[in-house]
């Protein structure tokens, strides 16, 4: 395999580019299809001669006409966007990996997608960050195998799941966190964000951003103080008591209905339709 820089644009055709922790030592690898393996050891494709890559440290492999890398139970593991990363991980063009003193970027993927959610924070300790989405599903949380981490004692290892649904929309799920969710000072186990809440993690609080919400085809951007949440997706233990509360009701209307003559049609049956997250 060489090493000689590559210019090729060639579709299907990707470029690894491995530098020290310098950014000195650069070197270029090319590559249309199978898989290379990257390690201390001369056997690999890409050598990494540093005491803090394992033999065979990590594999960067096609597929899907996609490029994505994976850790091959490497003791240092492998980081992406300074994530360690758990099995395979899909790779975009402006993505870091580091692998022991080594930066990686490639070429050749799909570019990196739109920003679709902001968190700005608000609150004293959280004041000046900033967290941006991109991916969907997307898991906030302390822990560092979180999409995104955030370091604070009342944020749980893994706090939340956020999920921009196919209409656009986005959702936020709690994942059992010690300390929950809240929005504009509700608390919430599972809802849909809007333009402009405040919402708070454990501790902290965030505003909300959409950028595209005007985009958004039944989601026009209009003041969130003037405007009713649309979706909240209820409890398993809360459908079972709405469910329980309309059978009765269904129940009585038709007994009262019963032996009236100048009945002239049945009862309407209204159902009770709950979002669903669709991950």
């Amino acid at each position: 395999m060489s090493d000689t820089p590559n210019n090729s644009s060639d579709p299907g055709q990707f470029t690894i580019i491995v530098r020290d922790s310098r950014g000195a030592g650069t070197s270029e690898y090319a590559f249309s299809e199978g898989a290379l393996k990257v390690g201390r050891d001369p056997s690999n494709d890409i050598v990494l001669d540093s005491d803090r890559v394992s033999r065979t440290h990590a594999i960067f492999q096609i597929r899907d006409g996609g490029l994505l890398v994976e850790d091959q139970g490497s003791a240092n593991g492998v980081r992406v966007n300074e994530k360690k990363i758990h099995g395979p991980r899909d790779l975009m063009d402006d993505d870091v990996v580091r692998i022991g003193d080594f930066v990686i970027t490639t070429r050749g993927n799909a570019p990196r997608g739109a920003v679709f959610m902001r968190l700005n924070g608000v609150s004293p300790e959280a004041r000046g960050r900033v967290y941006e989405f991109i991916r969907t599903p997307a898991m906030i949380g302390r822990g560092s195998d979180a999409d995104i981490t955030i370091t604070h004692p009342s944020i749980s290892r893994h706090h939340c799941r956020v999920v921009r649904r196919p209409d656009g929309s986005v959702v936020i799920v709690d994942l059992d966190s010690a300390n929950g969710l809240a929005i504009n000072n509700g608390p919430v186990k599972a809802a849909q964000l809007l333009q402009g809440d405040l919402l708070r993690l454990g501790q902290l609080e965030f505003s909300v951003e959409l950028p595209d919400l005007s985009t958004l085809s039944g989601f026009p951007a209009i003041d969130s103080g003037r405007r009713s949440r649309l979706s909240t997706i209820a409890s398993p233990r809360l459908l079972w008591i709405i469910a329980i509360a309309m059978l009765a009701l269904a129940a009585a209307l038709a007994g009262w209905r019963i032996g009236d003559a100048d009945r002239e049609a049945a009862p309407e049956v209204r159902s009770l339709q709950i979002d669903e997250v669709v991950e």
